[in-house]
């Protein structure tokens, strides 16, 4: 209960304007590479969290073409036909739910390894200059590793919670 919900929110809201934050961001750096301690290693992980996120986006898309509800059926056939097929109908329904499950699974699946990445890319971001003065380099550093430790949260309960959707059943292919 509530896993289409949750889908709905993180691929078609959070992810794209993440993704979108990610690519900002990756121009700041790029812009002001002088400024960051490993600008290379921080643009890789936005780049990695960037594409992450898009792709939860286009699982999230993928997955909507599975799911349907017995009245969206009745409105595709006239009801003879609807009463004719209803056993067929009924069983595709059940064959494609379980393929909407799967495209949720990883859609749920890149999401949270682009938030993990996310939060690991700010963590570089943070990480204090040698130049810095000692009040600033201790923030920059605390900073950077309170925002390690999320991302190492985000991986562990983010790679949790998709364990447990990926345990739904995967689809089969049917046999020609």
């Amino acid at each position: 209960m509530g896993f289409g919900a949750a889908l709905h929110s993180a691929t078609f809201v959070a992810a794209p304007l993440l993704a979108g934050f990610s690519v900002t961001v990756m121009g700041l750096v790029l812009r002001g590479q002088a400024d960051f301690r490993w600008p290379g290693a921080t643009l890789l992980l936005l780049t990695a969290s960037a594409i992450l996120l898009v792709a939860s986006l286009l699982f999230g898309i993928s997955s909507q073409k599975f799911l349907y509800s017995e009245d969206e059926l009745k409105h595709w056939w006239t009801a003879t036909e609807f009463e004719n097929r209803k056993d067929d109908l009924s069983e595709h329904q059940q064959r494609d739910f379980v393929h909407w499950q799967w495209q949720g699974w990883r859609a749920f699946a890149c999401y949270n390894l682009g938030i993990a990445t996310l939060a690991a890319a700010l963590a570089t971001l943070l990480a204090p200059l040698s130049r810095d003065d000692c009040a600033v380099a201790a923030c920059k550093g605390i900073s950077s590793v309170v925002m390690a430790i999320a991302a190492l949260t985000v991986l562990i309960s983010g790679s949790v919670t998709s364990w447990s959707v990926r345990q739904m059943k995967q689809p089969r292919e049917e046999s020609s």
